[in-house]
């Protein structure tokens, strides 16, 4: 049995220090994007840890090698990270996209070892057990997804799901009052608890117009899936003109476009059918940052 031990926890940004000049679109994501959680421990113990989401990690002791394959001795530093909303998604700047591939999530998270701040490795042998809360899920059966390239602070990376190769499903754990996806990490970084969805339709091109004031240097466009916790980002085709190619037919989405411009924040959306290739016209209008996430929060 894994016993729990005291840890050092802080929650904390990273990054918010620049030696060279950022555009406004990645010090937004830095901003806004979900917080890095941080505990310290001792290498040789047992942890079980439960995050500030809810969530629960266990690691048994002397699970994490340095790159070179030495032993690591002393503390451990564990970083997290935890997207379990829309919102959180999008102000961390990530979808839900496996290449082409449309998935349903159930939650999105990072977590990585560090001593001195130099990243550890995953023993050979050993895993990390993560119980995902399922209420973000909503219960369905979903795989294990990751990114090996993916930053820790990943503000101006776009990324691209890939599958386990160990297809087998989450178990799904129920108790009295709760519910767990029960993740076994076999690597450190990104993970993504999904499945995919959408795979048998029919395909069509949105093409969204934000106006020539809005572009790659402080704007984002994302395309919401009502009713399912699917996300993509458009991609940016001439300025102020973004696209989704292949985009499933017959879904109600929402698709909008966040902006900060010095320290000046903007907001549009719209919500369409695609039923055949469409233009979204956007009118980027001002806004506060705490009445854009609130705009986020009420996504369907």
């Amino acid at each position: 049995m894994l016993f729990s031990c005291l840890a050092t926890i802080s929650c904390k940004k990273e990054g918010n220090k620049y030696d060279t000049p950022v555009k406004d679109i990645e010090q937004f994501f830095s901003e806004t994007g979900a917080p890095v959680q941080q505990f310290s421990f001792s290498s040789a113990a047992n942890i079980n840890q439960t995050t500030a989401m809810g969530n629960t990690f266990i690691i048994s002791a002397n699970s994490f090698t340095k790159k070179d394959g030495s032993a690591v001795t002393g503390n451990i530093d564990i970083k997290l990270r935890e997207c379990v909303s829309k919102s959180d998604l999008i102000l961390s700047n990530l979808t839900t996209m496996s290449g082409s591939k449309f998935l349903s999530t159930g939650g999105i998270f990072y977590l990585a070892a560090y001593q001195n701040d130099v990243a550890l490795s995953l023993s050979n042998g050993k895993t990390i057990n993560f119980f995902l809360n399922s209420t973000f899920g909503n219960g369905q059966m979903l795989h294990r997804y990751y990114s090996s390239s993916l930053p820790l602070e990943n503000n101006s990376s776009d990324v691209s799901w890939t599958a386990d190769a160990d297809t087998q499903m989450i178990n799904l754990l129920s108790s009295s009052n709760q519910s767990h996806y029960a993740y076994v990490m076999k690597n450190t970084g990104w993970q993504n608890a999904a499945e995919p969805v959408f795979s048998n339709s029919s395909r069509k091109k949105i093409t969204i117009d934000t106006g020539t004031d809005y572009e790659t240097s402080n704007t984002a466009v994302f395309v919401s899936v009502n009713g399912s916790n699917t996300i993509c980002k458009a991609k940016s085709v001439t300025l102020g003109v973004w696209e989704v190619e292949n985009f499933p037919v017959n879904l109600n989405v929402t698709v909008l476009a966040l902006s900060k411009v010095n320290d000046s924040y903007f907001f549009s959306k719209s919500s369409v059918i695609v039923s055949t290739d469409i233009s979204v016209p956007l009118v980027m209008n001002s806004i506060t940052l705490p009445a854009l996430k609130t705009e986020l929060e009420q996504l369907p």
